[in-house]
């Protein structure tokens, strides 16, 4: 009889192991899915970030090509105007380069 409690017994713990290893299972599944929720989320918020900078970028560089361009033509703008003191000062810049780079 003593035998017949303790093989029931023995029965009732094995099941109760099984029950706790698909119970582990499906936790480490869950987790695994959580996880991998989690990972996606973070890429999307990354990617969005990446685009916000490159928007914020080509920005920039439209910005500085207009300014760029705004300046050189100021500048022919002041030549036109003024030939002669352009080659005047271009010339001194000349002189002073030439006789900085024969040192």
């Amino acid at each position: 009889m003593a035998t017949r409690n303790l093989d029931q017994e023995l029965d009732t713990l094995r099941a109760d192991l099984g029950k706790i290893r698909d119970d582990i299972a499906s936790l480490a599944r869950t987790l695994g899915d959580a996880a991998t929720a989690e990972a996606k989320a973070g890429g999307a918020r990354i990617n969005e970030a990446a685009h916000a900078a490159k928007d914020r970028a080509q920005r920039f560089a439209e910005s500085a090509r207009t300014q760029g361009e705004d300046s050189i033509a100021a500048l022919e703008e002041r030549i036109e105007q003024n030939p002669i003191t352009s080659i005047l000062v271009a010339f001194g810049v000349g002189l002073v380069i030439g006789k900085l780079l024969d040192r």
